[in-house]
Parts: C-alpha cells; structure tokens; sequence
C-alpha cells in the first residue's frame, strides 16, 4: 500500500511539472509575439497565424497594433489570464487550445494584449487572434474590490453571499443536535454543506454567470486573483432547506400526537361514566 501511494504521488508530482512547463512556454511564446510587434518583425507573426485566420488585412492589422505599443522596453509584463486546454479530436493529434492575456506597462501607460492559438502536439502554434488595446489604468486599479458606487444588485448579492453561509451553518448546527442516527446525521451534514445552482457576478462589470448544473460548498464564495475582476457566487443551499423543512413536519406532526388524548383511556373514561349512571 505504501509502494501504490507513493507511485501515486510522484505521478501527481509529474504532472504539476508538465503542466507548469507548458504554461511558461506559451507565455513566453506571448511575450516573443508582442516582441516581434514592437520589432516590426510582422514575418515572423505570420509564419504563425492560422490560414482560417489570415486575410489581406493582415499585415495593416499588425502594423496598426505595433503603432500602439511604444518602441521601448516594458516597465514589467504580468499575466492576466492563461487557459490551456487540450482537445483530442476523433483521427486527428491531440492539440493545445491557448488563450493567453498579458498587461505590459510603459512608464504610466498600460496595454491589455490578448491572443489565442492552436499548438498541435507535433508541429508550430496557429495564430487565431491577437489583440492590442490601451487600458486607462492598470488592471489592478480596474479590478480592485470596492462597494462605492455599485448598483443594487452588487449589495444584493453580496448580501445574499454573507446570509446564505450563516444558514447553512444554522441548519448544520440544528442537524448535529437532532436526535437522529449518526450515520443518518452524517449523509443530512454532507447534503446541507451545499448549494445548488450557481450565479456568480463579476464585480467589476456587473455580468452575472449562471452555471445551473454546479455546486459549492456553503452556498456561497469570494473568487479573486491580483489582476483579475473579483466573482461573488451564491447558490440555493436546498439540501439545507429540505432538513428544516423535514424537521419542522417532524415537530409538528409530534405536537399533535401529544395533545391529541389517547383512545384507549378516553374509551375507558366513557365507560365508568356509563356505569356510574347506570
């Protein structure tokens, strides 16, 4: 047992490595393209870019773009997003989808460059997009998390986000104190912990996502990276809905069961009266 986990992990470590060094090669395959566009290097952009791609206007694109970007050297080159999929398509080599955002900074100006490509496992990557736009400021000023001046379905949901945690841990705490089996305890635990479709807003454009077939943990999260937007997410903690609805049938039905007289002394207490009167 000891030999199956170690095997184990060393796969595990393997494949964080792998996947650690294809996303420094894809990044640094970014930074080379927008090196070669500041460069005036337009030959070596489009010896990459798909031929679905490609068109006439080409080559006026990429001049426009490196008419945008300043000649000199950046202040700093920071990721903003990396996604890396690999798509294994029926008779054809499994493939790299990459889509890849990168904020460079010059002195006090900031540009946002976006690009997606295609790397087939045995051959050279396929431009399908590249982007270049000037940001008014850097993407951490853009996407800080702040509650001044947000619209109501901002404080909506991140009011939802701090009440839903607090009833999911009221209905935990109600089933851990309710005279029920352990084990019938722990499967009403695990299905309270969590929530049910999920709607997440983009804190920074107001955009809700709403991902129906999903669930999480407390019914409710705080996602943010350093130059991303922040995502409040919220579900319906149903599983803990279900068990207090279940427990509040239970009560009742036991209520009533006690003050409801039993049959059998009433039954009795009629006929001493019957006999009495007789």
């Amino acid at each position: 047992m000891p030999a199956v986990l170690l095997v184990f992990a060393l796969l595990l470590a393997l494949a964080g490595c792998a996947d650690e060094a294809g996303r420094d090669t894809e990044t640094e395959f970014g930074k080379r393209l927008i090196a070669d566009l500041q460069a005036g290097n337009f030959k070596a952009i489009e010896a990459h870019v798909d031929p679905a791609a490609a068109g006439d206007r080409a080559r006026a694109a990429l001049a426009r773009m490196a008419k945008m970007l300043p000649a000199d050297t950046p202040t700093s080159i920071e990721v903003a997003r990396l996604g890396i999929n690999t798509v294994s398509l029926p008779g054809k080599a499994p493939e790299r989808r990459v889509s890849l955002a990168l904020q460079y900074r010059f002195g006090d100006r900031w540009f946002l460059v976006r690009a997606r490509w295609r790397r087939p496992e045995a051959g050279v990557a396929r431009i399908a997009s590249l982007n270049v736009g000037p940001l008014p400021t850097s993407l951490q000023q853009i996407n800080r998390f702040e509650l001044a001046g947000k619209s109501r379905l901002h404080y909506t949901v991140l009011g939802w986000a701090i009440v839903l945690p607090l009833f999911t841990l009221a209905a935990l705490w109600l089933c851990l104190r309710a005279p029920i089996p352990r084990w019938r305890k722990a499967l009403w635990a695990v299905v309270i912990a969590f929530g049910v479709t999920t709607l997440s807003l983009n804190w920074t454009s107001g955009t809700m996502i709403w991902q129906p077939l999903s669930v999480q943990l407390g019914s409710a999260s705080f996602a943010k990276t350093e130059l991303g937007p922040a995502f409040v997410s919220i579900s319906i903690p149903l599983g803990a809905i279900v068990f207090l609805f279940w427990r509040g049938m239970v009560f009742l039905f036991r209520g009533r069961r006690q003050r409801r007289p039993p049959r059998s002394s009433s039954r009795v207490s009629a006929h001493r009266a019957h006999e009495a009167a007789g």
